[in-house]
Parts: structure tokens; sequence; C-alpha cells
């Protein structure tokens, strides 16, 4: 895997451990303001949402013993984590 790669699947590794929450949406139809708005929202609420390439995701969550990822990856996904 590449460097970059890398890089990302261990921020998002890192991101699904130190987290209370994941949730995994699927944005499509949403316009870049919709989601612009959502993730403010979100930051609010002490909560991020990032747009996760589903191999990357699928490869970390893996990683934290989440083997069945894969089945809820579809279409454009974004990830949203919390504390609560």
């Amino acid at each position: 895997m590449r460097p970059e790669k890398q890089a990302i699947k261990d921020e998002l590794r890192g991101l699904m451990e130190d987290s209370e929450y994941v949730l995994l949406t699927n944005y499509k139809g949403m316009s870049v303001t919709q989601f612009g708005e959502l993730r403010g929202q979100l930051r609010e609420a002490t909560s991020r949402m990032t747009v996760v390439r589903n191999a990357l995701f699928e490869r970390a969550a893996a990683e934290t013993g989440w083997d069945d990822a894969d089945t809820l990856l579809d279409g454009p996904t974004a990830m949203i984590v919390g504390d609560g």
C-alpha cells in the first residue's frame, strides 16, 4: 500500500478506536452546501464527519476487529465519529 493510503487508513483506524461511536452514511444526493451544514452541526455536537474511501475504511475496520464492515459500504460513504 502506498504511504499516503497507509496514513489515511491509520487515521481512520485511530478515529474508530478513539471514538465512542462510529456511524456510516451514504451521502449521495446531498449538495455541497447541505454537506457543509451537516458537518458544522456535527462539529457543534463534538462529532466529526469524514468522507472515506470504502476500501480504506474496510481495511481499517478489519484491523479493529470489525470484519463485516464491507456489508455496510455502498456508494459514497461518510464516517461520523464522536464522544457522546
